[in-house]
């Protein structure tokens, strides 16, 4: 779930699948991360950082 909030005058309809965020950060305990050469291929991997999936 995602809070959002209109800070316009104009009326915004959210559509069903409409993509509205990209990140949503939480407090997590300990994390240890492994460095590796490459990433495996995802279903992702093609939209990348800031694709919104509009045409």
């Amino acid at each position: 779930m995602v809070p959002l909030m209109n800070y316009s005058n104009e009326v915004y309809t959210v559509s069903q699948n409409e993509r509205v965020a990209q990140l949503v950060t939480i407090t997590t305990g300990n994390i240890l991360f492994e460095k590796v050469e490459e990433l495996d291929i995802s279903d992702r991997s093609t939209g990348g950082f800031g694709s919104t999936g509009k045409n």
